[in-house]
C-alpha cells in the first residue's frame, strides 16, 4: 500500500464523506509509523558521527543501544553491550506500559519515532511496538531491511545484515541474536493496520473517541477487519453527540459496518454481540 498511494476500500466510502475521506488518508499518510521524517535522519547522523559505526552490523548494533537505558545490556558473539548514556547520544527510553502516560494522552495513541525523538528524557517511554517502530525507521534510515514483527502479544524487529537475519528486541530481556532466514516476517501493512487498530483502543482507554474513530478508519483504508467493524459501530454509537439528525446518522452508520462485518464473517461474535446489545429489534 505505501499509504500515500493508498487506495480505500469501497466500503469506506459508504459511510463517510469523500472529503473525510480525503482528509482520513492524509491522516493516515502523516501518522505513518513507518515514516522517515528529517528529525529521525539528523539524529542519526549525529549518533554515528559521535561513534562511527565500521559495518552494517556496527550500525544496528549502535542503534540498539541508543534506544535502551544505560543499566540494559546485551549480547552480541559473545561480547556485551550496555546502552548509551546522553553524552553518548543515547535516547535512554524506559519500558512503560501505562495508557494514560502524559506522552501517550497528548500523542497518538501508540507513540510514533518522531514523538519519542521529541520528548524530554524523563517522558521517554515505550513498548515493545513503540521500541519497534522507532528502531526499523532508524535501521532503515542506515540502509538496514528491517522490519516489524507483530505477534499476538509481542512486537520486535527482524533485521536483514550481511547475509544473516536477526531478532532485535528493546524489551526485557534486550535481545540482539540471531534467528534462522527462514523465520516468517511480518509486512508493512500488518504492522501499519496494527499499529492504527492498537491506537484507536488506546483512544477509547483515554475516552478520546473521535480520535479512536478516525484511527480506525485509518486502519480499515489498509483493509477490512470484522472486529475492527464491530469496534467502530460501538465508536459511533458511544459518540452519541450533536444533533438528533447527526445522532441517527451515527446510528445508520453502526448499522451499516455492523451488516458489514457480518458480512465478511457471518460467525464473529464480537459484531454479533454489538447488533444484539446497539441494534436489539435488527438481531432479531
Amino acid at each position: 500500500m505505501g499509504i500515500d498511494g493508498v487506495k480505500p476500500q469501497g466500503f469506506l466510502r459508504t459511510i463517510i464523506s469523500e472529503a473525510r475521506l480525503r482528509e482520513t488518508q492524509r491522516r493516515a499518510s502523516t501518522l505513518d509509523p513507518f515514516k522517515i521524517t528529517p528529525n529521525l535522519r539528523t539524529y542519526l547522523i549525529s549518533l554515528f558521527s559521535l561513534h562511527r559505526p565500521a559495518s552494517m552490523l556496527d550500525r544496528a548494533i549502535l542503534i540498539l543501544r541508543a534506544a535502551i537505558a544505560p543499566s540494559e545490556t546485551f549480547e552480541v558473539n559473545g561480547r556485551s553491550f550496555p546502552g548509551l548514556s546522553l553524552a553518548q547520544k543515547g535516547l535512554q527510553i524506559q519500558l512503560n506500559d501505562d495508557f494514560n502516560h502524559l506522552l501517550r494522552e497528548k500523542g497518538s495513541g501508540y507513540l510514533l519515532p518522531d514523538q519519542l525523538l521529541a520528548a524530554t528524557r524523563t517522558n521517554r517511554v515505550a513498548l515493545c511496538a513503540e521500541f519497534s517502530f522507532l528502531l526499523v525507521t532508524l535501521l532503515r534510515t542506515a540502509k538496514i531491511e528491517s522490519f516489524v514483527k507483530i505477534t499476538s502479544k509481542h512486537a520486535y524487529v527482524l533485521a536483514k545484515i550481511e547475509g544473516k537475519l536477526y531478532k532485535i528486541d528493546a524489551t526485557l530481556p534486550v535481545t540482539f541474536k540471531e534467528v534462522p532466514v527462514s523465520t516468517e516476517i511480518s509486512s508493512d501493512d500488518d504492522a501499519r493496520f496494527w499499529y492504527f487498530a492498537a491506537s484507536s483502543g488506546i483512544m477509547v482507554h483515554q475516552n478520546r473517541i473521535e480520535q479512536a474513530i478516525e484511527y480506525a478508519q485509518c486502519a480499515l483504508l489498509i483493509r477490512e477487519d470484522a472486529n475492527l467493524l464491530a469496534s467502530l459501530a460501538r465508536l459511533y454509537n458511544w459518540r452519541n453527540s450533536g444533533s438528533t439528525v447527526e445522532q441517527q446518522r451515527d446510528r445508520q452508520r453502526g448499522m451499516e459496518i455492523l451488516r458489514r462485518a457480518i458480512s465478511l464473517d457471518p460467525q464473529n461474535q464480537r459484531a454479533q454481540r454489538a447488533m444484539s446489545e446497539i441494534y436489539p429489534d435488527a438481531a432479531q
